[in-house]
C-alpha cells in the first residue's frame, strides 16, 4: 500500500506553521548575523569615527531589509506562493534558503569593511568585502524579487509587478563595485542606499484597485495606512460572479433560506 493509492494515510504539512517558522527564521538570522557582528567598538580603531559611520550603515542596512521582508510577504494567506500551487512553494521554499545565505554573507562582509575602513582610513579598498557584501546584495534582492514575483498580488497587479522590476534593477546597481573602483565605505554606502529606496518604495501611495486593476473611486491611500484595511473590506463585501451567473450574495441567501425551511415546524 502506498501513499499515492490511499491519500488519506499520508501527513498534510501544516503550511501556516511552515511559513511563520520561515519568517521568523529571517528575522533571528538578520539579528543573529547582521545585527550581533556589527557590533564593533570604535575605540580599539585608528580611525574609529569611520568605525561609527559603518556601524551606522550597519544597522540601516538591517532595518531596511527587515521592512522589504515584510513587504515582500502578502497581506492574505491565499496569496501566498506556499498555498498556490506545488511548483511555487518548491520555489518559495528555494528563494527563502538563498535569502538566508544573502543574509549570511551580509553578515560576513559587512564586518569586514567596518574594520577595514577603521585600521585603514577613509581610502581603504579591501576587494574582498567589496565584492562579498556586493554579491550578497545582489542575491539578497534577486531572491527577494524571485519571492515577490511567486506571490499572488494583493490589490494591484501593475505595482507587484513593478516592485519586482525595480528589486531587480536594484540587484544590478549593487554590482557597480565590481566595475568602479571605490573605498570600502563607499561600497557600504551603495548597498544602503539601495536598500533605502527599495524601503521608500513601500510607502509609496497605492490605487484603490479591485482585482484587475482598475482604479477605485477614492484615490490612492497609503501602502500601511489604516485606510487600507477598510478598502479591502469594501471590497469583500462586493459580490463576486459565481458559477450559473449568482453571485455570492444569492448564494447565501438561498443557503439561508433553506436553513429557515428545514427549521420550521410544519403543521400537522
Amino acid at each position: 500500500m502506498t501513499l499515492r493509492g490511499n491519500p488519506t494515510l499520508s501527513v498534510h504539512m501544516s503550511r501556516t506553521y511552515v511559513t511563520m517558522r520561515i519568517d521568523s527564521l529571517f528575522m533571528e538570522v538578520l539579528g543573529v548575523a547582521v545585527f550581533v557582528p556589527n557590533a564593533i567598538w570604535p575605540g580599539q580603531y585608528l580611525h574609529g569615527s569611520l568605525v561609527i559611520f559603518g556601524d551606522f550603515f550597519a544597522v540601516k542596512l538591517a532595518f531596511s531589509i527587515k521592512a522589504v521582508l515584510f513587504d515582500v510577504a502578502p497581506l492574505e494567506a491565499s496569496h501566498h506562493a506556499i498555498n498556490s500551487g506545488h511548483m511555487r512553494r518548491l520555489g518559495f521554499f528555494l528563494v527563502a534558503f538563498t535569502l538566508l545565505v544573502a543574509l549570511c554573507m551580509f553578515g560576513a562582509g559587512v564586518p569586514l569593511i567596518i574594520a577595514s575602513a577603521g585600521i585603514n582610513g577613509i581610502s581603504s579598498r579591501e576587494h574582498f568585502s567589496q565584492s562579498l557584501v556586493a554579491s550578497a546584495a545582489a542575491l539578497f534582492w534577486l531572491s527577494s524579487a524571485a519571492m515577490k514575483f511567486l506571490h499572488r498580488y494583493d490589490t494591484n497587479k501593475k505595482i507587484h509587478e513593478k516592485k519586482v522590476m525595480l528589486q531587480g534593477i536594484g540587484a544590478l546597481v549593487c554590482l557597480l563595485p565590481f566595475v568602479v573602483s571605490m573605498s570600502d565605505l563607499h561600497c557600504l554606502a551603495l548597498v544602503v542606499a539601495v536598500a533605502q529606496y527599495m524601503e521608500n518604495a513601500q510607502f509609496r501611495p497605492v490605487e484603490q484597485d479591485d482585482e484587475n486593476g482598475t482604479a477605485g473611486p477614492s484615490g490612492p491611500v497609503g501602502l500601511f495606512s489604516p485606510e487600507l484595511a477598510k478598502v479591502r473590506a469594501e471590497q469583500a463585501k462586493v459580490p463576486t460572479p459565481a458559477a450559473g451567473g449568482q453571485g455570492r450574495g444569492a448564494d447565501r441567501a438561498l443557503l439561508l433560506s433553506l436553513l429557515e425551511a428545514e427549521t420550521t415546524p410544519t403543521s400537522p
